[in-house]
């Protein structure tokens, strides 16, 4: 006598379209945190001066055009105002850097002046753009 028996069919558990998800939200998140970094700044022709090290904790940006006027982002202030910007900009993070760019064309005194007033607001620390 031949005794039946039965199979039960498991389910199965596709997982390569679950791979293709999880590939598709990390370059979702990778791509998405690119443009959560960016920092409004005015077009200038920065100096080519060779290597230089990337700054990641930015603050604020300020930026000297080739006709002289500064930015702070991208609102055009008087130079004796841009301590106040700073100061404002880096009480929550006190250990923040401060992106100074200028212009190839523009007069080395502005951004003296500059570096001037962010020194008498407390700032110690900043970058330089370069090309």
């Amino acid at each position: 006598m031949k005794l039946k028996t039965t199979s039960k069919n498991l389910p199965e558990i596709i997982i390569i379209p679950m791979i293709d998800i999880m590939f598709f939200l990390l370059v979702f998140f990778m791509l998405g945190s690119i443009y959560m970094t960016e920092v409004k700044t005015v077009s200038v022709n920065l100096p080519n001066i060779g290597e230089g090290q990337a700054v990641a904790d930015t603050v604020l940006a300020i930026t000297i055009d080739e006709n002289n006027d500064v930015y702070v982002g991208d609102k055009k202030v008087p130079v004796a105002e841009v301590g106040k910007y700073a100061q404002t900009a880096l009480q929550n993070k006190p250990q923040a850097f401060v992106f100074l760019q200028t212009d190839k064309n523009s007069r080395y005194g502005d951004f003296a002046a500059v570096i001037k007033n962010l020194k008498q607001a407390g700032v110690t620390k900043f970058g330089i753009a370069t090309e």
